[in-house]
């Protein structure tokens, strides 16, 4: 039969066999193909060179099934091109979360005491006793408006109760002891020039809860459009979510400039925060799904990088436009630059071929082939014709993905790491964002380099993960600052400057840790899901979000110790877990669950004696694993 040939040289390959010898004399050969199925060479069509990739063929029973490679991982001149453009895209996606530091400024107050006693002149002034014109406004205050012990400062909410009468007598005759109480006062005067939606609507005092709720607001935002812009990016595009959302940010952010009230204010908040999330989670697919799996951690890079500038952007813009209005105004109109991107970015291959949309990508790989300089094949279209990625051509919506989950133990035991990754992750960051003491200085310089401080964490994210991996990036980032996180509760009452230090370092690594698990994360999971997914796992950083200020309150008694600790175990919990996830830093993304079950690594919590009795599963490329 000539299966078995001598072999007298080295080859690719030597099957593992066992000879037993039978009773007449003759060899049994006993093969074991498992082995052999994951490194056999199994014979392919190759085509010719396509729009700058290598398109391989194999045969399925079922037909025809085409899968991409970006030939020697290309970094052509549209690829460089295409990070560019999103690197100039996520400049002002930063501007709704800084948006607060603007419109929710609260500048230092105190009652409006020249307005309550109706003081419009300096003869009224006179009247009162007032036999100098210097310093008359202090004094005025220092006898109208009593200190905030807690605060050693002048209260910003009560006055004394008296009157312009009473007032004057005690004016003329400061050393007689009258004691006054206090109470509420309706009118507030802010110092400086900054005019916020706080010292228009009043979001002080005894309407001071309106302030958070507006923040609230914006919460709730990101957490809805997590979920719906995520199941529209599956449905409809990644591109046609990505201009959506941006069209839709800008516009509602104009059209907030011109709110009148409190409730207007915080449901364009809800608005913005739901178109917020739809296009930097847009903006990131879109880079993963166009780069080689090796680029894929540069395409979040420049993504990363822009959403850095803008953050140092908004500082000039506030300073240049104190006016919370025009402030509004101008980001707003900022959206004018982007129009030409509804002609400059494509929607992604994989997502077309992943839709069955194999016309609409051929002409998008036509275009790559352009700007790359490849030529072009005569018969590509009959070649491209054949791309499937689906059976049915239709991506998955919410409810359907989440039925693939519970379906799927690996699926599941996946988001649910995920989804704890990025809840630790917001809840750790927000901690230290909340917990930290107020800077002192300019607070145009403090926004700046609050900003500049992100752009360090974007370089460390890129070399960290290009050195070690996504899923080692997140573990020792997080390890590290669980190790801070502990070290600085202890050393809190001993040494005050070690424990700042401390806390800035911990702040820089969560934020390597939170740009890694944006990216990690969606890169997990097929290409019909990927959005939806993504946005489940979003819900976890909300509610972290959410849950920030009450692990602060729980350490404000004083008993730092239990919360410090207890993050900290939490943190390593998560490293733990992420153990158990695939490195998929050089692995092509998956288009199907088949695929993304087959991605390499991670600890496999299986229980297995010997071999394995699984089945091999064919791949899109036609490897058994």
């Amino acid at each position: 039969m000539q299966v078995i040939k001598r072999i007298e040289e080295p080859t690719k390959w030597v099957n593992s066999l066992v000879t037993v010898e039978k009773k007449n004399g003759k060899l049994r050969v006993y093969l074991d193909l498992r082995d052999l199925n994951e490194a056999i060479l199994r014979e392919h069509v190759l085509l010719n060179h396509h729009f700058g990739t290598l398109v391989w063929l194999s045969i399925k029973q079922s037909g025809f099934n085409m899968r991409l490679i970006s030939k020697d991982n290309d970094f052509g001149r549209y690829e460089k091109r295409l990070c560019v453009l999103l690197l100039l895209a996520t400049i002002p996606m930063c501007f709704p979360p800084l948006q607060p530091l603007v419109t929710q400024y609260t500048p230092s107050h105190h009652c409006d005491v020249m307005a309550i006693y109706n003081i419009t002149n300096f003869e009224e002034v006179e009247s009162l006793g007032f036999n100098s014109t210097s310093h008359w406004e202090e004094q005025l205050l220092n006898l109208t408006v009593p200190t905030d012990v807690k605060k050693s400062a002048r209260s910003e909410c009560l006055m004394y109760n008296m009157t312009k009468r009473q007032l004057s007598v005690k004016i003329k005759d400061p050393s007689r002891n009258v004691t006054f109480g206090v109470s509420d006062c309706d009118v507030i005067h802010y110092e400086g020039v900054e005019i916020s939606a706080v010292t228009e609507f009043g979001m002080v005092c005894s309407n001071a809860w309106q302030k958070p709720l507006t923040t609230s607001m914006y919460m709730i935002g990101l957490l809805c459009g997590g979920i719906i812009t995520g199941t529209l990016s599956d449905t409809f595009g990644r591109k046609r979510t990505f201009l959506v959302c941006n069209f839709l940010q800008f516009v509602v952010t104009f059209c907030s400039s011109f709110g009148t009230n409190i409730i207007t204010h915080g449901t364009l908040m809800l608005l913005i925060g739901i178109s917020n999330m739809g296009n930097f989670v847009a903006a990131i697919l879109i880079g993963s799904e166009f780069m080689p799996a090796r680029l894929r951690s540069f395409s979040y890079f420049a993504v990363a990088t822009g959403y850095s500038i803008g953050s140092m952007l908004i500082a000039v813009i506030a300073y240049c436009f104190p006016d919370w209005r025009w402030f509004l105004r101008f980001t707003g109109l900022f959206g004018i630059v982007y129009i030409p991107y509804y002609w400059l970015i494509d929607e992604t291959p994989q997502w077309l071929f992943a839709s069955g949309k194999r016309e609409e990508a051929r002409r998008v790989l036509q275009k790559v082939a352009m700007f790359n300089h490849k030529e072009t094949e005569p018969n590509s279209k009959d070649v491209t014709k054949n791309f499937v990625a689906n059976e049915n051509g239709e991506s998955n919506g919410l409810c359907s993905t989440l039925a693939e989950l519970f379906k799927n133990g690996t699926m599941l035991r996946r988001c649910l790491i995920g989804f704890f990754a990025w809840f630790m992750v917001s809840i750790s960051y927000y901690t230290m964002k909340l917990n930290l003491n107020k800077l002192t200085g300019d607070r145009f310089l403090n926004i700046f380099f609050g900003g500049l401080t992100e752009l360090v964490a974007t370089f460390l994210y890129y070399f960290f993960v290009e050195i070690r991996g996504r899923r080692q990036a997140y573990m020792i980032s997080m390890s590290m600052t669980a190790c801070s996180v502990a070290v600085a509760s202890v050393l809190s009452s001993y040494n005050g400057t070690v424990t700042t230090v401390l806390a800035m370092i911990s702040q820089l690594l969560i934020s390597v840790a939170f740009n890694v698990v944006y990216v990690y994360t969606s890169e997990l999971f097929p290409t019909k899901s990927r959005q939806s997914l993504l946005g489940i796992h979003s819900v976890g950083a909300r509610l972290g979000g959410f849950l920030a200020p009450f692990l602060i309150y729980t350490g404000e008694s004083g008993h730092t110790l239990a919360p410090s600790f207890g993050t900290a175990g939490c943190l390593l919990f998560s490293v733990l877990t992420f153990a158990f996830l695939p490195e998929i830093q050089k692995s092509e993304l998956p288009l199907n669950v088949t695929e993304a079950l087959a991605l390499p690594g991670g600890l496999d919590i299986t229980c297995k004696s010997g071999r394995s009795n699984t089945k091999p599963v064919e791949r899109e490329d036609g490897v058994l694993v």
